[in-house]
């Protein structure tokens, strides 16, 4: 069975010979097995390893200020702090993959969201990545694979403007604030899938 049809009967709830499955790998593991020689050639992709039949592209952008610049706070050899478009200051590792520690946050109740984010969510043109949406599909044309747009849910955009603490306070002392975050990236998400200016 081909790799883009064996998802199509999977949706159709029609036989298949297996499963399909995707999955995004860490940095560190696709740098291992090439050290291992596990790729065939260097264009060989892990999807192509592992026979993944499904590609995808996360084409938008869901910072709040496109237009702000990463402010760094501090920076050493391990790790740099820094304040991103959604007010957030995250601690990232230089050398290595991990999730950011969260340090501080500028929205931590409704005044924050309704000040540092919520003026700046517009569906707009930059926030998609067009080309490489294009070049996505196309590679997944070329090799038979079932292409599928990628994204976060509403809740991971949520968390990078507020943090989790602040989330998880805003559902029990303010739910209708947390309601209303979900709801706008909800919006905001559809209108960019049906942008067309």
């Amino acid at each position: 069975m081909e790799l883009r049809e064996r998802v199509l009967n999977l949706l159709e709830r029609n036989p298949v010979d297996r499963a399909s499955f995707h999955e995004a790998l860490w940095p560190e593991t696709v740098e291992r097995w090439k050290k291992e020689g596990r790729f065939k050639s260097p264009e060989q992709s892990p999807s192509d390893l592992l026979a993944m039949e499904i590609e995808g592209s996360w084409p938008f952008n869901c910072i709040a200020n496109l237009d702000f610049e990463k402010t760094v706070i501090e920076d050493n050899a391990e790790t740099c702090l820094a304040r991103d478009g959604n007010g957030a200051l995250l601690r990232t590792w230089k050398n290595k993959s991990g999730t950011p520690e969260h340090v501080d946050f500028l929205v931590k109740d409704r005044a924050g969201w309704e000040t540092h984010i919520k003026p700046f969510l517009k569906p707009e043109r930059r926030r998609i990545n067009f080309a490489a949406y294009r070049e996505a599909k196309k590679q997944a044309a070329e090799k038979n694979k079932f292409f599928v747009w990628q994204g976060v849910n509403v809740f991971e955009q949520m968390h990078p403007v507020c943090g989790h603490e602040y989330l998880l306070m805003g559902m029990a002392l303010d739910p209708d604030w947390v309601r209303e975050m979900a709801q706008t990236y909800s919006d905001r998400g559809l209108e960019l899938a049906a942008y067309k200016k």
